[in-house]
C-alpha cells in the first residue's frame, strides 16, 4: 500500500523523519537505476527493515562526492582502511517543501575498500545481507557503497568513530574509568551481540579492536566489522588471536558460545586496562596456551562477581558458557543497583559493594570520581581533544540549525535523543 504523505502526521510536521516516506521515496528513486552489476543492484535498490525496526539501506555514493582521502592501514591481505570526507552526508528525511532529500552535510567517514573487488563476490554480498538483518544502533552503521574509478575496487562507506577503538579509548582514559563507566561500555557491547545472536548469526571476529567508541550518550560503544570480517581476513584463514575460542582453534564449528569466549576477553581487558597475553606473540605458542585452557591471570583487585563472570564466559566447555541474555541481565542488574553514584543500597548489595570497594581501594583518579549525575555525564562523554576537535568543527557546519542534533533517528523508531543536555532523567530510564 502506497504511503500517503498528506495523511501522515510526521510528514505534515516536515521536520520529523518518516520511515514509510523514506522507504517509499528511496526505492522509487532507484527503481530504474542500475550500476551495471546485478549483484550490486540487489544491495543498492532496496530498503531492508531489520528485526530491530530500523530501515537500513546502502546508497550508491559517487566517488566524486568523497574528498580528502587518507590512508589509515590494512586489515589482512584483502582490505584497506581509508578516512575521507563525504560531501553530502547521509539521508535524514525527505524535504516536502523543496522536494528533495535533507542530508546530514559534510562529515568524516571511513572507507573499507575490498581490494580486487571489481566483481562483487557472493561472500561479499552475503556478508552485507547479514549486516542488514542485524542493523541497529549497537552496530557501526554502513552508509553506502562507492567505487574507485581508477582501480575499480568497491568500498563500504561507514561511520567514523571519534574516539577510536575501545583499546585506544581505554588507554587514553585509563585514569578516568570507574566501574560504572566500564559496565556501561560492556552493556552496550553485549546488547549489540544479543541482536546478532537473536537473528541467528554469530560475529566470528569479535575483539576489542572491533568495538568503536562514539560521542553518543546512548550508544557510545558499537560493534563493527560484522558481515565483512571473512572478506577482510581472507577465505579459510584462522587468525591466531587471544580472542579466538579454543574450539575454533581446534577446527570445530564456530558457535554463539565462541562469541561469548571472545566477550570474556573483552571483559578481562576492560576490567584490567591491559592487553591479554601481552608477553606472548601471536603464534603457535599463544594458540597452545588457549587450547590447553591457559588464561590471563585475573588481578585480585577485580570484583569477585565480575571475575566469576569472566571465568564462566571463557570456560573450556562451550556448553557451560552463559548466553548473551544471561550476561546482559547480570550487567544490567549491577548497573541498576549501582545507579549513578554511591548509595546505601549499592554498599549493602553483596555484589555491587564489590565494585564500590574496588573503586575506593584502587581509584583510577580520585579527583575525577563521579559523585553526581553531572559528574558522570562529563566523564562518560570524555574524549581525546585531538580526536574531537575535527568532528566538532564539522558538526558546526550543519546546514540546518534546527536539525543539527538529528542523527540516525530518520532511520529508526528510537524515541531517545542522542544529545540530552537537559534530559538526563530520560537517558537514565533508557539505560536502566
Amino acid at each position: 500500500m502506497s504511503h500517503n504523505c498528506k495523511k501522515c502526521d510526521q510528514c505534515k510536521i516536515d521536520k520529523l523523519p518518516c520511515q514509510p516516506c523514506i522507504q517509499e521515496r528511496y526505492q522509487k528513486e532507484y527503481e530504474n537505476w542500475s550500476s551495471g552489476d546485478k549483484k550490486l543492484d540487489k544491495l543498492i535498490k532496496f530498503v531492508r527493515p531489520s528485526l530491530v525496526n530500523t530501515l537500513p539501506f546502502l546508497e550508491w555514493i559517487p566517488h566524486e562526492k568523497i574528498e580528502d582521502i587518507r590512508h589509515l592501514g590494512k586489515i589482512g591481505v584483502c582490505s584497506t582502511i581509508l578516512m575521507a570526507t563525504w560531501v553530502d552526508g547521509y539521508i535524514v528525511r525527505w524535504n516536502h517543501d523543496e522536494k528533495k532529500w535533507h542530508r546530514r552535510g559534510r562529515m568524516t567517514v571511513i572507507l573499507k575498500t575490498i581490494n580486487h573487488s571489481d566483481n562483487i563476490s557472493d561472500d561479499f554480498l552475503a556478508g552485507l545481507e547479514a549486516y542488514f538483518k542485524c542493523a541497529s544502533p549497537h552496530l557501526t552503521r554502513y552508509f553506502g557503497i562507492t567505487q574507485n574509478p581508477i582501480t575499480y575496487d568497491y568500498a563500504i562507506v561507514m561511520e567514523y568513530a571519534e574516539n577510536g577503538d575501545l583499546r585506544t579509548y581505554i588507554q587514553n582514559n585509563k585514569d578516568k574509568l570507574y566501574w560504572r563507566r566500564k559496565l556501561d561500555i560492556l552493556r552496550n557491547i553485549i546488547a549489540g551481540l544479543e541482536v546478532i545472536h537473536v537473528t541467528g548469526m554469530t560475529h566470528r571476529d569479535l575483539h576489542i579492536g572491533n568495538i568503536l567508541q562514539f560521542k553518543d550518550l546512548l550508544y557510545p560503544s558499537r560493534i563493527s566489522d560484522f558481515g565483512l570480517s571473512k572478506q577482510a581476513i581472507g577465505e579459510g584463514t584462522v587468525q591466531v588471536s587471544d580472542y579466538i575460542a579454543p574450539e575454533v582453534l581446534n577446527k570445530k564449528p564456530y558457535t554463539n558460545a565462541s562469541d561469548i569466549y571472545s566477550f570474556a576477553m573483552i571483559l578481562w581487558e576492560v576490567g584490567t586496562g591491559e592487553k591479554p597475553h601481552a608477553n606472548l606473540s601471536y603464534n603457535d605458542e599463544l594458540a597452545l596456551q588457549i587450547k590447553y585452557d591457559q588464561r590471563p591471570e585475573i588481578p585480585k583487585e577485580i570484583p569477585e562477581c565480575y571475575a566469576n563472570l569472566i571465568k564462566q564466559c571463557w570456560d573450556m566447555d562451550p556448553e557451560k558458557r552463559p548466553t548473551v541474555l544471561e550476561i546482559k541481565e547480570k550487567i544490567m542488574r549491577w548497573q541498576s543497583v549501582l545507579g549513578w553514584f554511591s548509595t546505601e543500597e549499592s554498599y549493602r548489595d553483596y555484589e555491587t559493594r564489590q565494585f564500590e570497594k574496588s573503586d575506593n581501594e584502587h581509584p583510577p583518579l580520585e579527583s575525577q570520581k563521579p559523585s553526581t549525575v553531572d559528574d558522570y555525564f562529563e566523564l562518560s562523554n570524555n574524549t581525546d581533544d585531538e580526536l574531537t576537535n575535527e568532528t566538532d568543527d564539522e558538526l558546526s557546519n550543519d546546514t540546518d540549525d534546527e536539525l543539527s542534533s538529528e542523527t540516525d533517528d530518520g532511520l529508526s523508531n528510537n524515541d531517545g535523543n542522542h544529545e540530552l543536555p537537559d534530559g538526563k532523567e530520560i537517558l537514565y530510564l533508557a539505560l536502566f
